[in-house]
């Protein structure tokens, strides 16, 4: 198709072309980063639909399928049958309004890298059906493969072969290299484009003019360029940099000598669309190449090598695999389906126009229900948001006091628990409300037996008991719990990559995983907890019962129970906090619990 067809247009034609506002600019969305991703940072903020101005756009669902017969086929025949399957995907398709504001035009624009060529200057006028007809394809396949089909292989393959043939060499005399990082990408979709089987890459320092010689060096020891046409691939070829940098070592003699290159060019895409001198040629990619393929480690699968400007590494991700997968499905002649496209939309227009009566009436309970769905939306990201804040300012705090000489300090002063003399019975009052104490402490028991079953007698009949570990001091009390209370309550936390253990580590105690990470774990078991007992630990102690305080549940710590009891109690802010329970020992600290549960 001729890119010039829309110079034919009638005076009128043009006239009501430059109304179409959208039309100045495309609106296609061009990064594949983006597309695989296809999120932002929080809810966008609510938009009210205006019902006048909704439009049928149809739905439809589409097959992936192969080319019939593309295997027997030729590799050029290969590449025209994938353009012409694709070449819907080639335009970016527009309304048109007339001066009453009725929509009565359709447009397709060629996408084309130009900064000198006007879209009214280029835009073809469409039929409703055929728009209506696009915009349901590049609907339905969505953003990765909608950029992806863009691009002409055939187109590619044409203008590269003629390129070709002013240096007097075909394909099979032609070694593809690509310019890295941003023609790595181009690289590989030229590769197909041409039916190649290999390419190599080369890193080129546009700002320093150097090249990497240790990758020049390998190109001479194993004869890859002798004889033959090197064809650099960048994405884009504006500045000329890249040519400078290239001419330096390619059109000397004595890399000439070692390399043994018949001759150079490189193409790649011109924001005017023409050459920049003899050894580039311009391409259209059928995408913006400034965007698609962006200088990003996450797409390329490359990154630059630390310290040098002329080595690359690889590094794979799981966008650059699947961006990679959905490109090169186009050359492969895999397709989508529109047999019945046009039967589909038929349908779905039918009953659009039957729902338009009932639609209007609900459109106002619609508004109402999706700005209410919006304002929770919004409160719930602030929340998170306050969260995410809370516990990064937490984590920050107590990294200080862990790196804090008083907290080193404390620690070493206090290795074991004391040893102390327990009651044989506590005082439980007559009725009591259960409640859930979560035991934290020491990972490593330091808790004579002694002391475990006491708190386990005094307290079982009355309360549940939670723990973040099996082990340790929390442990010796649940395990204590199970052996000597008629009807145990406990419960073990735990985070969800630990799931995998539980029939190994613990045994018949109930576990609720919770959280992707620990730190989630720990929020959810003290935010389930009515009362917290402190015994022993050091910083993962300090950390739950830091956190304990700080969301305000009653929190029982005895004096001499390693450096976690004194350091609260040596922080003026923390132990004037009414929740913060300071007792003599665990006799005392067993009564305040009690004392806490009465009814």
């Amino acid at each position: 198709m001729s890119m010039g067809m829309g110079m034919s247009f009638s005076m009128r034609q043009v006239q009501d072309l430059r109304m179409v506002q959208a039309l100045t600019h495309t609106t296609v969305q061009w990064s594949l980063i983006s597309a695989y991703k296809n999120n932002g940072w929080g809810p966008p903020p609510y938009v009210e639909p205006e019902f006048e101005k909704e439009v049928f756009e149809p739905r439809i669902k589409l097959k992936v399928q192969r080319i019939a017969n593309f295997e027997s086929l030729d590799h050029v025949a290969r590449m025209k049958l994938v353009d012409e399957a694709n070449e819907v995907f080639r335009f970016d398709y527009r309304r048109g309004l007339n001066c009453y504001d009725e929509e009565r035009y359709f447009y397709k624009v060629p996408l084309l890298r130009n900064h000198d060529a006007e879209p009214v200057d280029i835009a073809v006028r469409i039929s409703q059906a055929e728009y209506e007809r696009a915009t349901a394809i590049l609907q339905a396949v969505g953003e990765m493969d909608r950029i992806a089909r863009a691009i002409p292989y055939y187109g590619l393959c044409k203008t590269v072969v003629k390129h070709l043939r002013q240096f007097k060499v075909g394909l099979d005399q032609t070694v593809l290299v690509s310019v890295d990082r941003g023609g790595r990408l181009p690289c590989i979709i030229l590769m197909r484009a041409l039916g190649l089987a290999t390419m190599y890459s080369l890193k080129v320092d546009q700002g320093g003019g150097q090249l990497d010689e240790d990758r020049l060096k390998k190109f001479a020891r194993k004869n890859r360029l002798q004889g033959k046409h090197v064809l650099f691939v960048d994405s884009t070829v504006d500045s000329g940099r890249q040519i400078r940098a290239l001419q330096r070592y390619f059109d000397n003699p004595e890399w000439q000598c070692r390399l043994g290159h018949q001759s150079w060019s490189i193409i790649g895409s011109n924001d005017r669309a023409r050459s920049v001198d003899e050894h580039h040629q311009d391409v259209n990619w059928g995408v913006d190449p400034d965007t698609t393929f962006e200088d990003d480690p996450e797409l390329m699968g490359i990154d630059y090598a630390q310290g040098s400007h002329t080595k690359v590494v690889e590094c794979p991700s799981e966008a650059s695999e699947a961006i990679r997968k959905c490109l090169t499905a186009v050359p492969d002649g895999y397709i989508y389906s529109a047999d019945d496209i046009d039967e589909q939309i038929a349908k779905q227009l039918t009953k659009w126009k039957e729902r338009q009566r009932e639609r209007r009436a609900a459109h106002k309970k619609e508004v109402a229900a999706g700005r209410a769905s919006h304002h929770e939306e919004v409160v719930a990201y602030r929340l998170e948001q306050a969260r995410i804040t809370a516990d990064e300012k937490f984590e920050r705090k107590l990294e200080r006091i862990v790196a804090s000489k008083r907290w080193q300090k404390l620690r070493a002063t206090h290795q074991e628990l004391p040893t102390e003399t327990l009651p044989a019975s506590v005082q439980n009052g007559t009725a009591h409300v259960l409640h859930n104490v979560l035991i934290v402490g020491s990972g490593s028991q330091d808790l004579p037996p002694s002391s475990a079953q006491f708190v386990a007698e005094a307290l079982g009949p009355h309360c549940s008991f939670f723990a973040g570990t099996p082990l340790g001091n929390p442990g010796a009390v649940l395990k204590a719990v199970l052996q000597s209370v008629a009807q145990p309550e406990v419960r073990l936390y735990q985070p969800k990559y630990m799931e995998q253990k539980r029939e190994s580590m613990f045994g018949d105690v109930p576990v609720m995983f919770v959280g992707p990470e620990k730190k989630d774990m720990r929020r959810q078991m003290i935010a389930d907890s009515h009362v917290v007992l402190t015994l022993g630990g050091t910083e993962g102690t300090l950390r739950e019962v830091l956190l304990a305080i700080s969301l305000c549940k009653p929190t029982v710590i005895i004096k001499g129970y390693g450096p976690v009891p004194t350091y609260v109690l040596g922080t003026k802010r923390l132990r004037e906090q009414a929740h913060v329970k300071t007792c003599q020992g665990l006799a005392e600290a067993v009564q305040t619990i009690l004392d806490l549960s009465k009814v």
